[in-house]
């Protein structure tokens, strides 16, 4: 078996999501290998953001780890935001209050995805289950 350890100083990736931009916890960004540079994207068939390290030739790349403070990353990026409500479900909503989501990681793909079905502290996914 191959067992990936749980360290209570990095704790799980969480991405928090508001009007202001995403915050990103220490989890999330060590989880992405602490990338210099990211893209974000918006899956809207399945309601995911994508961020996907990538190198500072990309056309699209923002500055993403010069941006660490105090065990987290924000990217205040309300045209990200603009693009996401201009495509979400109306069923979401973004607000100046943060909503937290767990992130995946996915290893073949190298992108980090924040279903925006799956909410922290929300029972709507189970709701409707």
């Amino acid at each position: 078996m191959k067992y990936e350890w749980y360290s209570p100083t990095t704790g799980a990736p969480i991405v928090s999501l508001a009007e202001y931009g995403i915050t990103f916890n220490i989890g999330s960004i060590e989880i992405m290998g602490k990338p210099e540079y990211v893209m974000l994207g918006y899956d809207e068939e399945e309601n995911l953001i994508g961020v996907k390290p990538c190198d500072e030739n990309k056309e699209n790349r923002m500055e993403f780890y010069k941006k660490f403070r105090n065990k987290y990353i924000r990217l205040a990026n309300k045209d990200f935001i603009r693009f996401l409500k201009s495509r979400i479900n109306e069923d979401i909503k973004i607000e100046a209050k943060a909503k937290r989501y767990v992130a995946k990681w996915d290893k073949v793909e190298k992108i980090l995805y924040i279903d925006l079905n799956n909410q922290i502290g929300s029972n709507k996914k189970n709701q409707s289950e």
